[in-house]
């Protein structure tokens, strides 16, 4: 079998990651925010109906000790808890995308940095032993 080494080049160069633009990483960040957004209230309001059907199902069952007749069910109240810890479990899947939400948006606003810096002389002036400054422009690139 030969392989000709452009083919071959070729294929590696297809086969590793594109550069991203300043727009793709606000977008992933967005898209991202939104999502971990979503799991979160959806996560938070399956806890709260979990946790106060819970406490009702688990109330009439107090109740039933003390009186003839049973509506306490046993399969609610495991429903129930289920739902509260279902719940919850979404609410934390949040936590990575809101993390990377937010290196994606510091990856956008780091894309191209200029700014202005006073940067410091670390010579010693003759008339005292001191640090001068000066104006400096910083300019950074992701490659």
């Amino acid at each position: 079998m030969q392989v000709n080494a452009t083919e071959f080049a070729g294929k590696l160069t297809d086969s590793l990651p594109k550069r991203l633009s300043k727009s793709d990483y606000w977008e992933r960040s967005d898209n991202q925010r939104t999502g971990a957004i979503v799991l979160l209230s959806v996560g938070g309001a399956t806890m709260i109906v979990g946790g106060i059907g819970y406490y009702f199902v688990a109330l009439e069952g107090f109740a039933s000790l003390f009186s003839t007749e049973t509506k306490y069910s046993e399969k609610k109240l495991q429903a129930y808890g289920t739902a509260f810890i279902v719940g919850g479990v979404i609410a934390l899947t949040s936590i990575p995308l809101f993390i990377l939400s937010q290196k994606n948006k510091k990856l956008a606003k780091n894309y191209y940095a200029v700014s202005f810096k006073m940067e410091k002389n670390n010579s010693f002036p003759i008339t005292g032993i001191g640090n001068k400054k000066f104006p400096a422009v910083k300019i950074g690139l992701r490659f």
